[in-house]
Formats: C-alpha cells, structure tokens, sequence
C-alpha cells in the first residue's frame, strides 16, 4: 500500500491504519513528478494507493503506465463525508 499525501494529519491517520493492518506501506512524496511516482509503484509493487483527488491525474498516468488501472478513486474528504 502507498500513501500519495502531503504533510497534514491524514498521513498519520492513514499511516497507522496500515500498520494495524500489517500492509507494508510505501511513503511517496507528495512533490515527486509522476516519473518518480511511476518508478516507485513499479519498484514496490503496489497495489493500492491512498491518496487525496488532486493527485488522480498522476496516478492515472502511471498505473496506466505499470499496466494496472487507477479505478475506484476517491478523494480523503469524500471518505470523512
């Protein structure tokens, strides 16, 4: 799993919700370009990504690119509503 966050109290949120889980979590820093974001989901291989909407286009772009689909997006305030 790979939290696509910037600095804000949902990272810690999320972050601990996937320890309590026991997934193995991948941090990806919110100013990465999307060819760093695409190397790394490709590197970690991951599977889910929690992030916030204004990231979607990104990821849309690079799980396009690691042959996997971006579906079921939904933005961290959609998820508090």
């Amino acid at each position: 799993m790979a939290l696509y966050l910037p600095n804000m109290p949902d990272f810690a949120v999320a972050y601990f919700a996937t320890q309590l889980l026991a997934a193995i979590t991948v941090s990806i820093n919110a100013i990465f370009k999307a060819a760093e974001v695409e190397t790394l989901l490709s590197d970690a291989g991951v599977a889910v990504v929690l992030t916030l909407a204004a990231y979607n286009d990104a990821l849309e772009h690079c799980f396009g690119a690691v042959g996997r689909t971006a579906s079921g997006a939904r933005s961290s305030s959609a998820a508090r509503a």
